[in-house]
Formats: structure tokens, sequence, C-alpha cells
């Protein structure tokens, strides 16, 4: 038999970035409820959704031993 994991995922956030570290940075403040790093006073770089959706993973299978 084999052994999945499901990761349920109920948060999503799209973030607009030039590159992954900035992308980190400004997951950072947003989380952190901190400026964006982009100083933009109507910052956009962020968007926070709320959806349901489930990630399978298979883990391997189980050995009969």
């Amino acid at each position: 038999m084999k052994t999945y994991e499901m990761a349920v995922v109920t948060q999503v956030l799209t973030i607009q970035a030039n590159t992954q570290e900035e992308a980190e940075a400004k997951y950072d403040a947003y989380f952190n409820e901190d400026e964006c790093p982009c100083n933009a006073e109507d910052c956009e770089c962020v968007e926070d959704t709320e959806d349901c959706y489930h990630i399978t993973t298979e883990k391997g299978e189980e050995s009969n031993d």
C-alpha cells in the first residue's frame, strides 16, 4: 500500500516581484505588517486570496516484509 500526504491550502499570496529574493522580502513585510520594500503609497505587490484546495504528494510504498 502507498502512503500519500495531502496538504490543505486555504490562503494563497500572489506577489509581484523581479526576483525570488524580492518576493521573499515582500512576503516577510506582508506578514510582519511592515512597509513593502517597493515603498509605493498604494502598494499592490501582494494579493491575498482565500481558496481551499489540496496538494497530494505520493510518499512511497509500505514494505510487506
